[in-house]
């Protein structure tokens, strides 16, 4: 069990404190930052983790969708031979690659820039109040949401 933090009224108090002393007490503000990681930290790997799993499930929808697009625009010409399935299957399989590198990049990049927006927004938040608590988190995720709502609505009205 650790020991309560030592709080004082009265800010005319000069304290000298030992440097492991002061050490403890630094460690124990660190404790006290989001998943114990610095906000530099925190916004990075969230941001990398975010992309990464944007890129492969954008990756896995990519090669699925560009695999039936494939199909459907060569349907009235299957080919004949063994030599044309060859071919038909290895122009098959370059279109799939190409349609899962485009759509997992896209997909890294809007998952990932959101994921780093949040917590951007989270730290300001933080910064701004002087407090760590969940309302940063409440304000970041309903500002980032109006955001993609928004972002969303003017793509949707653009494509009409």
């Amino acid at each position: 069990m650790s020991a309560p933090l030592l709080t004082l009224e009265n800010d005319d108090v000069d304290l000298d404190l030992s440097a492991e002393t002061q050490e403890l007490l630094r460690r124990s503000q660190e404790r006290l930052d989001r998943l114990s990681l610095s906000t530099s930290s925190r916004v990075r790997g969230a941001t990398l983790f975010a992309a990464l799993l944007g890129g492969a499930l954008g990756s896995s929808l990519g090669a699925q969708n560009a695999g039936y697009r494939f199909r459907a625009e060569n349907s009235h010409r299957l080919p004949t031979t063994e030599k044309g399935w060859y071919f038909y299957h290895k122009t098959k399989n370059y279109v799939v690659m190409q349609g899962a590198g485009k759509e997992g990049l896209r997909m890294a990049v809007k998952l990932g820039g959101w994921t780093g927006l949040f917590f951007l927004v989270e730290a300001a938040v933080d910064k701004n109040r002087g407090k760590k608590d969940m309302f940063s988190s409440l304000c970041a995720g309903m500002s980032v949401a109006g955001a993609f709502s928004l972002w969303s609505m003017l793509l949707l009205c653009s494509r009409q």
